[in-house]
Order: structure tokens, then sequence, then C-alpha cells
């Protein structure tokens, strides 16, 4: 519904609208924090399965016989012959963990959450500043929600495609004289970088998301300007902490790089937890 037919609606229920107008400012949107841990679930859980696989690999490798006649009770080291075989192998592993639908309809279910959690501060908006209810119906989302697919199946698939290389990396790295014990723990001080890395893809694609399907339901509803709000703590960047407060328009986003000129509105850059506050006609110099 547009900010016109809200207004309109506002005068039709007149007093009524007033009483029940209690805030004196517009509530500040809050992240989809359920969204962020969901997303991060996900990926955790293409990462353990990757881990997983590493680990039966090299199980595979140290039942490997000795071909190099080594004393009784050696143990197994891993051959050169060997490497290009796992490596092949966690490849189409990782074509199967892409292709199936299990990870597909988490994303969808997350882009539907965010955007359903968009509505609610939305909802909430409006109400504290014309008094009242935002009425079913929303904007189309499709567009959004499968460039959020398409965007985290490649970046899910960089995400696997870097912990596979790692793997390569270890093991060519490793040399036919490394014991595969010592690989083993190699391969494992790698696996909290890729844990760490898909903890940041998570919460920056939800906060992207969020951002996008904000703008998307302020502009359906007419809304042409915000203000540029951060969360306002010791994490804030130099440049986004200069735009707190500032008036912005939809349409022409603010230089967030100043080093490159980068412009970006509310949440699009990379791990960005600002937000935009609509400016309505009507309410505080909207």
């Amino acid at each position: 519904m547009t900010l016109a037919a809200l207004l309109h609606r506002r005068h039709a229920v007149g007093q009524r609208a007033a009483l029940r107008r209690r805030s004196t400012s517009i509530p500040a949107a809050g992240p989809p924090r359920a969204e962020i841990r969901a997303m991060t679930k996900l990926l955790a859980g293409v990462s353990s399965e990757l881990d997983d696989a590493i680990e039966q690999e090299l199980a595979a490798a140290r039942a490997l016989p000795r071909t190099d006649s080594p004393a009784d009770g050696d143990p197994p080291m891993l051959l050169p012959g060997h490497v290009a075989g796992i490596v092949d192998r966690l490849s189409r592993i990782v074509d199967r963990i892409l292709a199936r639908r299990s990870l597909l309809a988490p994303l969808d279910d997350i882009a539907a959450r965010t955007s359903a959690w968009t509505r609610v501060q939305w909802a909430r908006q409006v109400r504290a500043a014309l008094g009242v209810d935002l009425p079913a119906g929303d904007p189309d989302m499709a567009a959004l929600f499968a460039d959020f697919r398409a965007r985290n199946v490649a970046l899910i698939r960089s995400l696997a495609a870097d912990k596979v290389a790692r793997v390569h990396k270890v093991l060519t790295e490793a040399g036919s004289s490394t014991r595969v014990e010592d690989i083993a723990k190699a391969l494992r001080a790698e696996t909290g970088a890729t844990a760490s890395r898909a903890a940041l893809i998570a919460r920056d694609q939800v906060l992207k998301l969020n951002g996008e399907v904000t703008q998307a339901r302020h502009v359906a509803a007419g809304v042409t300007e915000y203000i540029w709000r951060t969360s306002r703590d010791e994490r804030v960047r130099e440049a986004h902490k200069a735009l707190d407060g500032t008036r912005q328009r939809y349409g022409e986003p603010p230089v967030v790089d100043p080093r490159t000129g980068r412009r970006e509105p509310p949440g699009r850059d990379f791990q960005c937890r600002c937000t935009a506050e609509p400016l309505i006609p009507g309410f505080d110099g909207g």
C-alpha cells in the first residue's frame, strides 16, 4: 500500500488514529538475527559435510599399502598418485551438494523469512508515524529472492571450491614423505579458516537482502527519502559513522568508501548493519 493510501486511511479513522499514536519518533528497524543464524547454520553444514568427506578420504589413505618398504609399525604416507584422486572425489561431492534441493529450499526459506521480518519492521514504523496498521499485501519480491538464491549458490560454490583448493595445496606441499596423520593435522588447521569465512558470508548476505527488501518496500509505498542510521557501536566504519543521521534519497546512494568513491545504500556494503529510516510525509519533517 502506498503512503497516499495510508494517509487517506489515517484521515478516515480520524481521532482513533491520533489516540493510538504513542511514539514521538519512528522506531529503528532491527536486524534479522534469526535469519542470520539460519544462514550461518546452513553454510556451516556445507562446510562440515566437506570436512567429513576429507576425513573419510584421509581414513582411506591411512589404509593404503606402503610401497617404500617401511619398517613394521610405521604410519602410512600419502603417495603423489593419490592426491589427484582425492581432489577429484571432493570436487564431485561439491557438485552433488550444490545440485540438491535440500540446499536450495533453505535459501528460499531464509529469503522469505527475511522479507517477513522487514514487513514487521515497516509495519511498526507506519504505526508509529501514522497511527494506522499496515494492511496485508506485499510488493513483488520474486526477482530479489531469485538473485539471493543465485548469488548464494555461487558463494557456496566458491566457499567449497576454496576448501578443496586448500586441501589440494596441503596435499601437494606435503609430498610423499609426509605421514597421513601430519597431513590430517594440517587440514584441520585449515578448517577453522573456512568456517570463519562461512560465518562472514552468512551475515553479509542476509544483511544485504534485508537492505534490498526494505528498499523495495519503501519505494513501493512511495518513500523517496530516508535517514541513514548506524548501529552506533565501536564496529561502525568511519565513513558510515559520518553518514549517521543524514538525509538521503533512494536511487542516489551516498559514498561509503571515500578512497574509491563507491556508493551504496544502507545494508549493501560488506557486513553493513546500517538501516534506512523512512521519511514519511507529515511526520518529523518527512
